[in-house]
């Protein structure tokens, strides 16, 4: 029997009419006096039947914040396809052009929450290949997170022999280079004071420069730690010399990918990286996790421009997830100085 979804929708209902619960949905929440945002989607979707990937988040904000936001602009949602660790991402609906940057009211509107629901296609949104898959989705909104929802991409009938098939092609692929390629003083993906520690379970822990003084030879670093699952295939070292004398042998590449967000303007911003791990691995090793670190300078990658604001950071790679952790970038014309 077809069951509710977390915000009350049936299955088809996401395509039939996805704002049929709206009004049951925002009287509940906001006698929660909910803030935040909550995402939904259909659990599955048959590739044969449909041509969208239908989603729906509902967003609860002060009306404070409510005067500077834009929601067509600030609002991302990410699809990590947590089979072969691709990860996808774009704002929630079409973002529009604003004449002029949006400026807080003289008088705030006060106390009080806002609420509203929006529907998409995240397949239009996140330009999403139409194949079989598994996509972990999140909508990230400045430093607010939605809850994850998982949607199985398929066919009407899976060929189990195909299956398998493309199961031990995916196996056998290369492993990913690294990137971006290490360099002086960063990338860099050794272990530094700037790196927290390993997390214990399997996941990433994000430590950015929380104050970046543009054009300062320290830099704009995003240093992070992590414990990841791989596969076989991920295992191994550089088979070219140059590559060697770069990174060193390596044992395994995890892919992990960061998804800045900006305060002022918006972004998003993404860099797609294959970070090495050291870890001695036994002979045969088949799969399990691994240990690694990099530092990264956002701005000198070109990854971010070079705008006085404060980004939020997150990472994802899999099932794992980071963030937000707040960096801000400062104008050094905004530095005290001397009188002469």
């Amino acid at each position: 029997m077809e069951q509710p979804t977390d915000l009350g929708l049936m299955a088809h209902e996401f395509w039939q009419d996805p704002y049929c619960t709206r009004d049951t949905v925002v009287e509940t929440l906001r006698s929660q006096e909910f803030v935040g945002l909550a995402l939904d989607a259909p659990p599955a979707v048959d590739l044969d039947a449909h041509t969208t990937v239908p989603a729906v988040l509902l967003q609860g904000t002060t009306l404070v914040d409510a005067d500077t936001l834009v929601f067509e602009n600030e609002t991302v949602a990410v699809a990590v396809d947590t089979v072969t660790g691709d990860v996808h991402v774009g704002t929630f609906v079409e973002p529009i052009v604003l004449d002029a940057p949006l400026v807080p009211p003289a008088a705030p509107s006060g106390e009080g929450l806002s609420y509203s629901l929006t529907a998409t296609d995240l397949r239009a949104r996140l330009d999403l290949p139409w194949t079989p898959s598994t996509l972990l989705v999140t909508a990230l909104q400045r430093d607010r997170v939605s809850n994850r929802v998982r949607v199985r991409l398929a066919p009407s009938y899976e060929d189990p022999a195909v299956q398998a098939f493309l199961d031990e092609q995916r196996r056998a692929m290369p492993q990913s280079p690294v990137r971006p390629l290490p360099a002086r003083p960063t990338p860099y993906y050794g272990p530094t004071q700037f790196n927290p520690p390993v997390p214990e379970t399997a996941g990433i822990a994000l430590a950015p420069r929380r104050l970046a003084v543009l054009g300062d030879e320290a830099g704009a670093l995003v240093a992070g730690s992590f414990r990841l699952p791989i596969e076989r295939r991920q295992v191994g070292g550089p088979t070219r010399h140059d590559i060697a004398a770069l990174t060193g042998i390596y044992s395994a590449v995890v892919p992990i990918t960061l998804v800045l967000l900006g305060r002022r303007v918006t972004g998003p911003w993404v860099l797609r990286m294959d970070v090495p791990s050291y870890d001695a691995l036994p002979e045969g090793f088949d799969g399990g996790e691994v240990t690694g670190h990099f530092v990264v300078d956002v701005c000198a990658l070109g990854v971010v421009p070079a705008d006085a604001q404060t980004l939020f950071v997150y990472a994802f790679s899999g099932e794992a997830m980071a963030g937000p952790v707040p960096m801000a970038l400062v104008d050094p014309s905004s530095l005290p100085r001397q009188r002469r």
